[in-house]
């Protein structure tokens, strides 16, 4: 049954087509066919899409033909795509200036509807394309079976030209060249703290890798790109009298990144106030004190400074009079306000009593024998000198 009635409906879409009657008087119902849009831009080479809507207000329809002009001097058919409301194709044609869409539906419609869409190319750059409804479009009426068609309203397309394409903008060599480091100072040192300054040929970033050795281990990275940095190196891990090695290093908006060389700083130390005494808690003046590889000869107050010293404890000696006394002191912190720390020696320094006590009975001695030796001397003056007896010989031959 549903076949049969099919077949009759696409029959009377084609009979509204070829019937004479088409020009018989339009009943009360009426309906309407337009275009949407109704107005556009299209550019050469580009598609437009155009839909053919049905307007029946209340009226059930069951059969819509609509038949377009179009120039062909501006615009080329496309294709043409169906709706679902009018589902029963009974004619579907396009080219040489005219489009023919022949719909059915299965059952009647009513209200505003699409019936197809129509898709044009333009093919030129300027002008207006003027798309209309030919005579012999018709709405037919489910009810009466006549055509109720009462009006049309077409569209019109502005042509244009394809926007100009715009060159690319020429391609920027990559730089592959990175800055150049110069001036590398380090200055403030001071027992936990230094600061490192260099300058770049071009702006860049700031770092600095440092450590006890050149494997380094801590590093200071500033973001900021710039042609003179300055980083301060303040961690914890500084220590004083301490040597440290370290690279700056720079990276530019590309990437390049240069390193220096190995270069070192050497923390300041600690300064130790040493004054010395001897075992009645005298000053000693001239005293060399050597501590923590430091040395230094107390004034006459008894006291030397000494700096730069390590943290822990340090050994040394005192030498005073050929006399030398072992020493040692242990550092466990720096000085908040960075004033020298205090220590105190005392050493034993000889007696010059036991030297007198030899010496006075020494000299003693060799006044008496000087003198012993004055008294035994003969007095000076004339002497005779007695001769000795002849001895009496016997002459044997008397």
């Amino acid at each position: 049954m549903v076949n049969k009635i099919k077949y009759l409906l696409h029959g009377i879409v084609v009979s509204l087509v070829m019937a004479p009657w088409l020009s018989n008087p339009v009943y009360a119902a009426s309906a309407t066919l337009s275009l949407s849009p109704t107005a556009s831009s299209v550019t050469k080479g580009s598609t437009i899409t155009i839909n053919i809507n049905e307007n029946s207000g209340s009226e059930p329809v069951n059969a819509v033909s609509a038949i377009l002009n179009y120039p062909t001097d501006k615009l080329d058919f496309v294709s043409i795509t169906s709706s679902s409301a009018f589902n029963i194709v009974a004619a579907n044609s396009g080219g040489g200036g005219s489009v023919r869409i022949d719909r059915g539906a299965l059952p009647a419609i009513s209200g505003s509807q699409l019936v197809a869409s129509v898709r044009f190319k333009a093919k030129v750059s300027s002008g207006v394309a003027t798309v209309s409804f030919a005579s012999g479009s018709s709405v037919v009426s489910s009810s009466s079976n006549s055509n109720i068609l009462s009006g049309t309203s077409g569209g019109n397309y502005t042509l244009k030209a394809p926007p100009v394409a715009t060159p690319p903008p020429p391609a920027i060599p990559k730089d592959t060249t990175p800055p150049q480091i110069s001036n590398i100072v380090v200055s403030d040192i001071t027992t936990n703290s230094a600061t490192v300054s260099w300058q770049t040929s071009e702006a860049a970033t700031s770092g600095v890798d440092y450590g006890l050795n050149n494997s380094y281990g801590l590093n200071v990275v500033n973001a900021a790109r710039a042609t003179d940095h300055k980083v301060v190196l303040n961690s914890p891990l500084i220590t004083p009298n301490t040597t440290y090695h370290f690279i700056a290093k720079s990276a530019d908006v590309a990437g390049n990144l240069v390193s220096s060389s190995d270069k070192t700083f050497t923390t300041k130390g600690v300064s130790l106030l040493i004054k010395v005494v001897d075992q009645n808690s005298k000053i000693v003046e001239g005293a060399k004190v050597t501590l923590g590889g430091k040395s230094g000869i107390t004034d006459k107050d008894g006291q030397l400074t000494l700096k730069d010293l390590s943290l822990g404890k340090q050994s040394g000696t005192v030498s005073y009079k050929n006399q030398t006394t072992p020493i040692s002191h242990e550092i466990t912190a720096v000085s908040p306000d960075g004033k020298p720390q205090n220590a105190s020696f005392k050493i034993k320094t000889s007696s010059t009593i036991p030297w007198l006590l030899l010496i006075i009975p020494l000299v003693a001695v060799l006044l008496a024998l000087l003198l012993a030796k004055v008294i035994k001397r003969p007095p000076l003056g004339p002497q005779t000198t007695k001769t000795p007896p002849t001895p009496n010989i016997i002459n044997p031959n008397q």
